[in-house]
C-alpha cells in the first residue's frame, strides 16, 4: 500500500492557529482579569434588578430603550445586546472573555477584509499583531475592559458590510448588496460612531472601476438607509426630554482640546506618555515585570518569539498601489472621523484630560494599526537594497515587539490599580454573601453602610442566600432613623488584593458630629454582636487583617483566641466567625468609602 505524505501546508496553517491562538491570550490577560468598571458597576447588576423587580427579559429592555430615548439617544441594538451579555455572563470572568470573543472576531473579520483587499496574508496577521500593540487601558471609561460588546459589534458590523460590499463588486450578484445592507442597517443602530461605517462605504465605492452612473446606483440604497436613520435619531434628539450632553454638537476653540486628546490616545503608550497621574512609572513596570516570575519568562518568550515572527512577516507585507491607498484611507477615517465627533462634543470638550479620550477610541486603535499598516507596505517598497530590507525589517520587528511588550505590562499594572479601586471590594463581599454572612439576619433587615456604587438590593438578590429589606447610605438620615432591624456594614481590605474582611453588626444608635470649618462629618456608631467574614490568601495577610481586627473592635485576647481557633478549624482562606460582644462604639467619617489594611 502506497503511504500518504503528510501535507506541509497543513502543518503550517495547524502551527499558525496555535500561535495565533497563544498570541491572543497573552495579549488579552490584562482584559481577563479586569473587573467591572465605570458604566458597567451598575450594568452588571441586570440580572438581581430583573428579579428584584420582578420585571421580564424584554420588558426590562423595553424600558432601558425608553430611558435612552429620554436622553436624546437611539441605538436599539446597543441596548439589547448588553443587556443580553450582562444577562448570561452574570460573572465577571465570563463577561470578560464573552467580551473577548466579539473583540477578537470583529478583528480577524477586519484582518480577513484586509487579506481580501490586498491579497496577502502577511498583510492580515501583521493588522492582528498592530492592533493590541495600540491598545492604552485606561482608569476612565475604557472601552477595553468595559462598555459590554457595542463596540466590538460596531467593527463586526461595519467589517461585514464593507466584505460583502466588496463581494458584490467582484460578482455583482444583488444578494451580496442586501447583505452589506443588512449589515450597515444593524450597524448604525448600534452606537454614534457607526457613522465611520458611511465614510468607509463611499470610499470603497468611489475607489471601484464601475462608471460613475454604476457607483451612484450601488451608493442609493446605502444614502436611503443613511437619511431614514439620521432623521430618525434627528427627531429623537430633538424631542427628548433632557438631551444627553455628550450627543449636543457645540461650535467652539474648545473643539481642538477635544480633538487633538481624542486623537492622541489612539496611538501606541498613549496613555503611558500622556496620561496625568496615571499611576505608570518606568520603575513600576519593569519590577513588575522582574518580580512576577511566570510574567518574566512569559515576556521574555513573547518577545523573541514576536521578533523572529516578524522578521520574517514584514518582507512579505507587499500588496499594490490601489489597495495601499483603500487601507491608508480606511486609516484616516477610522482615526479621525471619531476625533472629530468627540471635539464637536459639548459633553467631550471640557472633560477629556490629557490620555484619557473616551470610548470611541476603540474604532480608532484599528485606524492606527491601517495606517501603521500602510507605513510598513510603503518602505518595504521604497527599499530596494536587500541588506537594508533585512535591516528595516529587524528594526521594525524589534520595535514593535518592545512596544507591544511594554503595552503589556502598561495595561497589567492599569487593570490592577483599577481593580484595586473599584472591583476587589465587590469582590470580597461577594464571596461573603455567597458564603452565608446573612443566613442569621431576619428577613427584613436592613443593611447600614456608607454606600458603595455596586451595592443595591440587585446586588444582594444575585449574590445572597438570604433576601432583606434593603441598603441605606449611613448619610441618609431621613431614612435611617425609620427602619428596624439594622446592621452596620463595614468592609476592609489589604491593599491590591482581594484579601481582607468584613463585619456586620448590629446597629443600636447613631450620633453625628459636625467639626466647624471641616468638611468631613464624624459619625460615632453604636453596634453589638460583629459576625466577620474573613479572607486571606496567606499567613501574612491574616495576621495583618486580624490585627486590624483587633484595633477596631477592641477584641479581648479570648476573643483572639476564638477568631484563631474558628478560622483554621474552617480549612479554608475564608472563614465567618461570630462573636458575642456589648455594646462598641465606632467613629466613622463621611465620605469614608474603603478601609485599607497595611501590611
Amino acid at each position: 500500500m502506497q503511504r500518504i505524505a503528510p501535507n506541509k501546508n497543513s502543518y503550517r496553517i495547524f502551527l499558525t492557529c496555535i500561535a495565533l491562538l497563544a498570541f491572543v491570550a497573552v495579549v488579552s490577560l490584562p482584559i481577563v482579569q479586569a473587573g467591572y468598571y465605570s458604566d458597567d458597576i451598575i450594568n452588571s447588576l441586570v440580572p438581581g434588578t430583573i428579579k428584584f423587580y420582578h420585571y421580564g427579559f424584554w420588558h426590562y429592555i423595553a424600558a432601558d430603550m425608553k430611558v435612552w430615548l429620554g436622553n436624546g439617544r437611539f441605538f436599539p441594538l446597543s441596548v439589547i445586546s448588553s443587556i443580553t451579555v450582562f444577562f448570561l455572563f452574570s460573572k465577571v470572568v465570563y463577561y470578560q472573555i464573552a467580551r473577548l470573543c466579539f473583540m477578537w472576531m470583529g478583528y480577524f473579520l477586519f484582518a480577513g477584509l484586509i487579506k481580501t483587499l490586498t491579497k496577502n496574508t502577511a498583510s492580515a496577521f501583521l493588522f492582528l499583531i498592530l492592533i493590541p500593540t495600540c491598545w492604552s487601558i485606561k482608569d476612565v471609561a475604557d472601552p477595553l475592559v468595559s462598555f459590554a460588546i457595542f463596540l466590538p459589534l460596531v467593527v463586526i458590523f461595519t467589517t461585514l458590510s464593507l466584505l460583502f460590499l466588496t463581494y458584490f463588486q467582484e460578482s455583482k450578484k444583488s444578494c451580496w448588496l442586501a447583505l452589506s445592507l443588512l449589515m450597515y442597517f444593524f450597524d448604525l443602530n448600534c452606537y454614534e460612531a457607526s457613522i465611520v461605517a458611511f465614510f468607509m462605504i463611499v470610499t470603497m465605492v468611489l475607489s471601484s472601476n464601475d462608471f460613475p452612473k454604476q457607483q451612484w446606483q450601488t451608493m442609493k440604497p446605502y444614502l436611503i438607509i443613511s437619511f431614514v436613520f439620521f432623521a430618525t435619531y434627528f427627531i429623537v434628539h430633538n424631542t427628548s426630554v433632557s438631551a444627553y450632553d455628550g450627543i449636543t454638537f457645540h461650535i467652539s476653540l474648545q473643539f481642538f482640546h477635544g480633538f487633538i486628546i481624542q486623537l492622541l490616545t489612539a496611538l501606541p503608550l498613549s496613555y503611558y506618555f500622556l496620561g496625568d497621574d496615571n499611576g505608570l512609572h518606568l520603575t513600576d513596570v519593569v519590577r513588575s515585570m522582574w518580580h512576577n516570575k511566570i510574567y518574566f519568562y512569559l515576556a521574555i518568550s513573547l518577545f523573541v518569539s514576536l521578533s523572529v515572527s516578524l522578521y520574517s512577516l514584514i518582507p512579505k507585507v507587499h500588496f499594490n498601489k490601489k489597495s495601499t491607498s483603500l487601507i491608508f484611507r480606511f486609516g484616516l477615517i477610522l482615526l479621525f472621523i471619531p476625533a472629530i465627533l468627540i471635539g464637536l462634543s459639548q459633553k467631550y470638550q471640557v472633560i477629556l484630560h490629557s490620555g484619557k479620550g473616551y470610548i470611541p477610541v476603540y474604532v480608532q486603535y484599528i485606524g492606527c494599526a491601517c495606517l501603521l499598516l500602510s507605513l510598513i507596505r510603503s518602505l518595504n517598497l521604497s527599499i530596494a537594497s536587500l541588506f537594508y530590507k533585512k535591516v528595516l525589517a529587524m528594526s521594525t520587528a524589534i520595535l514593535i515587539s518592545l512596544i507591544l511588550l511594554f503595552s503589556l505590562f502598561c495595561n497589567l499594572i492599569t487593570v490592577q490599580i483599577d481593580n484595586d479601586r473599584y472591583y476587589y471590594s465587590r469582590a470580597l463581599f461577594e464571596s461573603a454573601l455567597q458564603h452565608g454572612l446573612l443566613n442569621n439576619l431576619p428577613s427584613n433587615s436592613h443593611i447600614i453602610e456608607n454606600l458603595y456604587f455596586w451595592n443595591s438590593p440587585s446586588f444582594f438578590v444575585m449574590n445572597a442566600t438570604k433576601s432583606i429589606a434593603g441598603v441605606i447610605d449611613i448619610n441618609d438620615t431621613k431614612q435611617l432613623p425609620h427602619v428596624n432591624n439594622k446592621f452596620y456594614l463595614e468592609i476592609f481590605r489589604i491593599k491590591n488584593t482581594r484579601s481582607g474582611f468584613i463585619s456586620l453588626s448590629s446597629m443600636q444608635a447613631m450620633d453625628i458630629q459636625n467639626i466647624r470649618h471641616v468638611i468631613k462629618i464624624t459619625r460615632h456608631v453604636t453596634v453589638q454582636n460583629p459576625t466577620f467574614f474573613i479572607y486571606a490568601s496567606n499567613q501574612k495577610e491574616y495576621i495583618a487583617i486580624l490585627q486590624t481586627m483587633r484595633l477596631r473592635f477592641h477584641l479581648s485576647e479570648p476573643q483572639i483566641q476564638t477568631i484563631n481557633q474558628l478560622y483554621f478549624s474552617s480549612k479554608n482562606p475564608w472563614a465567618i466567625i461570630p462573636l458575642s460582644q456589648p455594646t462598641l462604639n465606632l467613629r466613622i467619617n463621611y465620605n469614608d468609602i474603603e478601609n485599607i489594611i497595611p501590611v
